[in-house]
């Protein structure tokens, strides 16, 4: 009997330290409903930032990532009178808009600029766009639960562009922020935030 426990003691040992690979996080694969996206015109995210109004206003948006690729998903849908009330201007009956003074805007032409755009006209007076993305991405999180979030945009013309914008990620459950920061045109530091559920 105490051969036999002593054989079984060292093995017990070395299963019970042994680490189990599938236990790995999910990271942000799976499908995300954009929240909201925030610009800051600084690098550390700091301060009075401005929010996109757009974001679950007319715009409606989620974001699907699998293991490399995320694909993003945008829904907009507008009638005259939202899009008079976007463009700072008032309804003067239920067929025009007039913007920037003196700019009319008739429900005839915005339901052509609408099928120019590639949007449909629907039956309730609204025009319906939809938009797709997609990119390549990287996240990798540390030890100490640290994640690193990086896009990665291919444009293929004559020569292949690569494009890779990073920051980090915070994952929490149901909920996702992406702090991105990239250099604007004029090489400062800006930073934009993303929050996922």
């Amino acid at each position: 009997m105490k051969k036999t426990l002593l054989l079984v003691l060292p093995l017990l040992f070395i299963m019970s330290c042994d680490t189990d690979d599938d236990e790995t996080s999910d990271g942000l694969e799976g499908t995300w409903t954009v929240e909201s996206v925030t610009y800051y015109e600084n690098g550390n995210c700091s301060g009075e930032g401005e929010t996109d109004d757009f974001i679950n206003g007319p715009f409606t948006g989620t974001v699907t990532y699998t293991e490399a690729l995320a694909t993003a998903s945008l829904s907009l849908s507008q009638s005259l009178s939202s899009y008079c009330d976007d463009a700072d201007g008032n309804m003067v009956n239920d067929t025009t808009c007039v913007y920037d003074g003196d700019v009319e805007l008739i429900l005839s032409v915005f339901v052509s600029d609408c099928y120019d755009d590639g949007g449909n006209w629907e039956a309730d007076s609204t025009c319906n766009f939809d938009f797709t993305d997609e990119w390549y991405y990287t996240y990798h999180e540390d030890s100490l639960g640290n994640a690193t979030y990086c896009e990665i945009y291919y444009d293929e013309g004559e020569f292949i562009d690569v494009e890779t914008v990073c920051g980090s990620a915070v994952v929490s459950g149901n909920t996702a922020m992406l702090q991105i920061i990239e250099e604007n045109d004029d090489n400062e530091l800006e930073c934009t935030v993303i929050m996922l559920s």
